[in-house]
């Protein structure tokens, strides 16, 4: 059986770690010619009166998506960049995106935080396994 890979998505929080999911996803993107699409997701949480973004880093890290599109063009890939936000699950927002353009494969990092919440609710990698309807390949950061 042959397995095409025509279209990447890269889950990217925008992180010093993604280099090595960025180059994972370049490597596959070069074997295969397929595009990449870089999907940030910026998770908020709504308030009574306002929306805040949840990390205080936003900018810095939707700069850093940015970056990493520009260095996949660089590097001769067809590369894009979707932005999604959520005030809950963003495996789903990632899921969701790319079933949205067809994606053949999602690349994501694994997170190396050791918090209580990934061990009651599972890591955004563990969750984006599930929901995605494509093949998941989760990269150590």
């Amino acid at each position: 059986m042959n397995w095409l890979v025509n279209t990447v998505v890269v889950a990217s929080d925008g992180s010093a770690g993604s280099e090595s999911v960025l180059a994972s996803a370049r490597a596959v993107a070069r074997a295969t010619r397929a595009r990449v699409v870089v999907v940030h997701v910026n998770e908020v949480i709504r308030g009574r009166s306002a929306t805040h973004q949840m990390y205080p880093t936003e900018d810095e890290m939707l700069a850093a998506a940015h970056a990493e599109v520009d260095s996949l063009k660089n590097a001769g890939i067809r590369a894009s960049l979707e932005l999604r936000t959520t005030t809950a699950e963003p495996a789903r927002a990632i899921a969701e995106t790319a079933s949205a353009v067809d994606a053949d494969l999602i690349v994501t990092g694994r997170s190396r935080h050791h918090t209580l919440w990934p061990l009651l609710a599972g890591s955004t990698s563990q969750r984006l396994i599930r929901f995605a309807a494509c093949p998941v390949l989760v990269i150590p950061k």
